[in-house]
């Protein structure tokens, strides 16, 4: 039986470089069949000509910045169609400068139990070399003493292919009370020369094999750690 549980997921693509937000404003997927005709004038929508926030359907949060368009949605039916909104919009836009690329998957977990939560932790980053850091610890109650844990954890692993970038693994708690954090693995491309074209074979050629990874990357960690009591 697992010790751990998965309670919420999602995936993101997350471009760096230049961009026009109003450029992007809904009726501009709409008008290249990008997606179908819907209402985007809810009050939640932020349509400004240096930031854009809006959903695309099915449930795509999307966000243009100066520098930054990100598209994100928590539901799995629809991370194929989020990559197809970003494949069909580069298309649209071939003299776009982009630097970087990021496919993320995220996992919400819950520790069943205070044990593992604290056992996990101290696997992570073990206590002793902060403790003796910071000697005064070991006179302080033991309220306090239980206080000293991890709250955030990133690492950079290589690609095992020939293209430009990193993985990066991070680790953030959202509630020590509750148990929970967030376990996000980003495959990070750099992008050099015919940018939107590469741009577009990454996704094309390493989308489903970048979300397969981040699964299995999460998994094995969780087992590793937790069965290694």
């Amino acid at each position: 039986m697992t010790r751990w549980q998965t309670t919420d997921n999602n995936a993101s693509i997350v471009l760096i470089g230049e961009f026009t937000p109003e450029q992007f404003h809904p009726m501009w997927f709409i008008h290249n069949k990008i997606v179908g005709e819907w209402e985007y004038m809810k009050e939640e929508h932020m349509l400004l000509p240096e930031f854009m926030q809006f959903d695309l359907p099915p449930g795509c949060k999307t966000t243009i910045t100066t520098n930054n368009f990100s598209i994100q949605t928590s539901l799995e039916s629809d991370f194929l169609t989020m990559k197809d909104i970003v494949a069909a919009s580069l298309q649209q836009c071939s003299n776009l400068s982009i630097k970087q690329i990021g496919i993320n998957y995220t996992e919400t977990l819950h520790i069943d139990s205070l044990n593992d939560w604290r056992f996990l932790g101290k696997q992570l980053a073990p206590h002793e070399n902060w403790q003796k850091a910071a000697p005064y610890i070991a006179n302080l109650d033991e309220e306090k003493q239980l206080s000293l844990g991890l709250t955030g954890l990133q690492m950079q692993l290589p690609r095992q292919d020939d293209l430009s970038g990193y993985i990066y693994a991070q680790i953030n708690v959202i509630s020590p009370r509750e148990r929970t954090f967030l376990f996000n693995v980003n495959h990070h491309f750099e992008i050099h020369g015919e940018q939107v074209a590469k741009v577009q074979r990454i996704l094309e050629g390493h989308w489903d094999s970048s979300i397969r990874s981040a699964k299995e990357l999460i998994n094995c960690m969780m087992a590793n750690f937790m069965e290694s009591e």
